[in-house]
């Protein structure tokens, strides 16, 4: 299991879509809830699939659900982080509206979404 740490607009999941599509996708944007979240992801590794949590997992709550279900199937978890300075996000995520030859997979959030993310941010721990 990879666990994405990152705000939105960071590019969580252009990178999936990039270099890890094949792993199981488990996204809250399009899944709706954090249970249907958790669903999706224990059924992937109820069968043997790797998945990734394309989510912001801003902090130890957030990631705590998913690395416990990744215990229980004694998979291992990493988390690949994309920190970058808040400014950086929001030019990212301005970006999403006004570039509009390319596909995005997530839309434009505003810059309500990335405060939340630099406040709630915790650093992993081991």
């Amino acid at each position: 299991m990879i666990v994405f740490i990152g705000s939105p607009g960071s590019g969580k999941s252009t990178f999936w879509n990039n270099h890890l599509s094949s792993y199981t996708r488990v996204n809250n944007d399009t899944l709706k809830s954090r249970d249907r979240c958790l669903r999706v992801a224990e059924s992937a590794l109820a069968s043997g699939q790797s998945c990734v949590i394309d989510n912001t997992n801003p902090d130890n709550a957030a990631r705590k659900a998913y690395i416990d279900l990744a215990n229980k199937y004694n998979v291992p978890v990493r988390a690949f982080i994309f920190y970058m300075p808040k400014e950086v996000a929001f030019h990212l995520d301005t970006l999403r509206m006004v570039n509009k030859h390319r596909n995005h997979l997530s839309s434009r959030v505003g810059s309500m979404p990335i405060h939340t993310f630099y406040k709630k941010y915790e650093k992993p721990t081991v």
